[in-house]
């Protein structure tokens, strides 16, 4: 390899052993043969019928005259891969005599142009879901891809924790994306969508339209540099029609992120690291409704412990700087805009003893009050609003074992999962929550750990290695649950109203918690 990379395209090895089987041994004899020095002299390529053959040179990262690699001969195939417009596409040198040129072959096999595909899934806390995209793989000629998607999440057979409610969105786009930016390694996607979202657990509504413009510069599997700004314009809504809504604000946001590591399988790895640090800011170039600086940093870590046992490690660092009139995080307005900007923890892929989001501080909140005709209350929509914070940290430990008796698709995880989010709600002596003017939880949050309350969830879960990833089925207890984390909301906003006699009780069946998912180190 090491020849072949340097221009010996005819490089071998010629092994010849003698072995004396009296004594146990043997003689080996290794004689490297590197051959003449050889340039590219002709490229052949075969099998495209509705592709310019020019597409497909493009792709190669060498030209005739340059002195053969082997190392480039395959990024070659990597990248016609990547184009997603050849089904097969296969490199080698075919017969030919050995002197100091040689021809480098391509034979690929086109996909069909156009791919449509619409698929379903379930979770405890989203209910179902549904997707439909569409394909054209080579829109106008010269590889670029015209996408069309959409995405819903319809909040129907949802069952999330007890006091959570199911998030409903919608999600539209379209988008064309140039693969050849002057160079194979940079590509370019235009995207304009609309979004819409409906959490009633964290009191976000709004639906926004918008473009966003991105650039990706791939150097290697696992190791790119992303950049993309999006202009968009939010309509926020307090209800799910357009009545009571907030101020209609303009979004502008710019990110980079950077990805790097290796593993040695890319959808079920057992060995290997991934670093991605990102930081986006609002408001930096363009003006912007919300001006802000966010930065995160995560690792993630696959350690062989046996030849079937490894250990999974992974950690999470975020925060979030609010700028300018942004500042003010205490103002309604403003408080609004950085729900879906702040940080939240717990989930299936977060701390597992908690549910989507449910994990930090929390509030209790009901849309009314309704009497029956004996005059008992009871709270209409009651669920828990998480606070966010500005910053967060998540970590956890993960020991994957086989299972006797099963296939090596099989794995048992035990873990112990932890985070902490640097929001508190202020509490006076007895433990009772404190109001603002407003009526509004009065919030504690410097972007610092020190008034942080970190919590744990510990648990088991099968794994089976699948060809989409490792499909995880959890089971986790939480170690160290907040008050709230084990009251019913509706018990809390009739205590505290004087509605209800004697405090809420503890429901031990808050405790523990399922999740299925699938993992995937990307």
């Amino acid at each position: 390899t090491f020849l072949q990379n340097r221009g010996y395209a005819f490089a071998q090895i010629h092994t010849e052993a003698v072995v004396d089987s009296t004594l146990n041994v043997a003689n080996i004899r290794m004689r490297v043969d590197p051959g003449p020095r050889a340039r590219v002299d002709t490229i052949i390529i075969e099998g495209n019928t509705s592709i310019d053959e020019k597409i497909v040179r493009r792709e190669l990262p060498f030209r005739e005259g340059d002195y053969f690699s082997r190392s480039d001969v395959s990024r070659g195939q990597r990248e016609l891969f990547g184009l997603k417009l050849f089904r097969l596409a296969l490199a080698d040198l075919p017969s030919q005599p050995v002197d100091s040129t040689v021809t480098v072959r391509y034979r690929v096999r086109e996909s069909r142009p156009r791919f449509v595909s619409v698929q379903t899934g379930y979770s405890r806390a989203e209910g179902l879901s549904f997707e439909a995209n569409a394909r054209h793989r080579n829109f106008l000629g010269g590889a670029r891809q015209l996408s069309l998607s959409a995405f819903t999440r319809t909040g129907i057979a949802a069952q999330p924790e007890s006091g959570r409610n199911p998030v409903e969105s919608v999600n539209a786009s379209i988008s064309i994306r140039q693969p050849y930016l002057f160079t194979t390694r940079l590509s370019a996607t235009v995207s304009p969508f609309y979004n819409r979202l409906d959490d009633p657990n964290q009191n976000i509504r709004f639906y926004e339209i918008g473009v966003t413009t991105s650039f990706l510069l791939e150097m290697l599997p696992f190791r790119h540099v992303s950049f993309q700004h999006t202009l968009s314009r939010a309509v926020p809504l307090t209800t799910t029609g357009l009545t009571g809504r907030f101020d209609i604000y303009d979004r502008s946001v710019v990110g980079l992120g950077v990805t790097a590591g290796k593993l040695n399988d890319y959808l079920n790895p057992r060995r290997g690291f991934l670093i991605r640090p990102q930081i986006e800011g609002g408001g930096l170039l363009i003006p912007s409704g919300v001006t802000f600086i966010k930065g995160v940093i995560e690792a993630l870590g696959y350690i062989p412990l046996t030849r079937r046992t490894n250990v999974v490690v992974s950690i999470f660092y975020g925060r979030l700087k609010p700028l300018g009139n942004s500042r003010q995080q205490s103002d309604t307005e403003t408080e609004f805009r950085f729900d879906p900007i702040r940080f939240y923890s717990g989930g299936a892929v977060d701390v597992r003893g908690w549910g989507l989001n449910a994990m930090g501080p929390q509030v209790a909140r009901a849309d009314s009050i309704l009497f029956d005709e004996s005059g008992k209350a009871a709270a209409t929509n009651a669920h828990f609003e998480a606070v966010g914070g500005l910053a967060k940290l998540r970590g956890s430990v993960e020991v994957r074992v086989p299972i006797p008796g099963m296939d090596d698709k099989w794995r048992l995880g035990a873990f112990i999962d932890f985070g902490a989010l640097s929001s508190s709600v202020r509490r006076d002596e007895s433990g009772r929550i404190l109001f603002d003017e407003n009526g509004e939880p009065s919030v504690r949050d410097t972007g610092t750990f020190r008034n942080a309350a970190f919590q744990f969830g510990s648990g088991l879960g099968l794994r089976y290695s699948t060809p989409v990833g490792s499909v995880r089925l959890d089971f986790a207890v939480k170690i160290n649950p907040m008050d709230e984390d084990l009251l019913n909301p509706e018990d809390i906003v009739l205590y505290r109203k004087g509605l209800r006699s004697g405090a809420p009780d503890r429901k031990s069946g808050r405790r523990f918690n399922f999740h299925l998912s699938i993992d995937r180190a990307f």
